[in-house]
């Protein structure tokens, strides 16, 4: 091992500062691995534009100037039982434009296109453009469960993150090793929204002190406001 250049010692301690959230004080730093980050020139070949440039979508516009090579009957869940052309991918001219319902066919795939769509035929490919769909209610009843998956995995990734810079930035071994903590996320009301899996056994007490904060500093809270809570002849943790 060699010990760090004075420049290279005082690029450390700031990189660890940063992400830490403390400097070492009084420590011998050394170099245990260097990795070398090598940024070459090469020749870069012309991209060719975007076929959406070439070929702009409008929905109001857009018509069929192909004949279809069949139709057939399709069920599409919106509109019901419709009358579908059908085309074969390769028989279709370049900027041509297509309304759906339709269904495009070639050698590997058959692209169904539903009544809200439409296709431009580009070079070697095809642009699809679907309308977006109109906003879909809130109630219980009519969640998508999509959308409860990305936002439940969003919440679940802020709880985890905080536990990592909890993680980092602590020098303690019950917080660093031992992983001896919680984070989770609450609502204005104290209910709990999602928590990382560190320690569960704080949650239940940590939703007693969540909703004790809100209802003693109701109204008081600004943004960036931290609080600090611990009761040691009930929990000695603190929150």
């Amino acid at each position: 091992m060699a010990m760090l250049s004075s420049d290279a010692k005082e690029a450390f301690v700031k990189a660890h500062h940063q992400q830490f959230g403390f400097t070492p004080v009084d420590r011998v730093v050394y170099v245990d691995t260097i990795r070398v980050r090598a940024i070459g020139c090469s020749v870069f070949h012309e991209i060719p534009s975007s076929p959406q440039v070439k070929y702009p979508l409008n929905s109001k516009s857009a018509t069929t100037t192909a004949t279809p090579s069949s139709r057939v009957s399709t069920y599409f869940s919106s509109v019901g039982w419709v009358d579908t052309p059908v085309y074969h991918l390769d028989a279709l001219s370049e900027g041509i434009q297509i309304q759906g319902p339709a269904m495009v066919i070639d050698k590997t795939q058959t692209i169904v296109m539903s009544p809200d769509s439409k296709a431009t035929i580009a070079q070697d490919l095809l642009i699809l453009d679907v309308d977006s769909p109109s906003p879909k209610s809130t109630s219980p009843e009519g969640i998508d469960p999509v959308q409860l998956s990305i936002f439940r995995h969003r919440f679940m990734g802020v709880a985890e993150q905080m536990g990592r810079v909890l993680q980092n930035v602590s020098t303690s071994a019950n917080i660093k090793e031992r992983l001896d903590f919680t984070c989770a996320i609450f609502t204005p009301e104290g209910d709990l929204v999602a928590n990382a899996p560190h320690v569960p056994a704080m949650i239940g007490s940590m939703a007693f002190a969540v909703r004790s904060q809100i209802a003693e500093w109701q109204g008081r809270l600004q943004d960036g406001d931290v609080l600090l809570s611990n009761t040691p002849g009930a929990c000695p943790n603190l929150f």
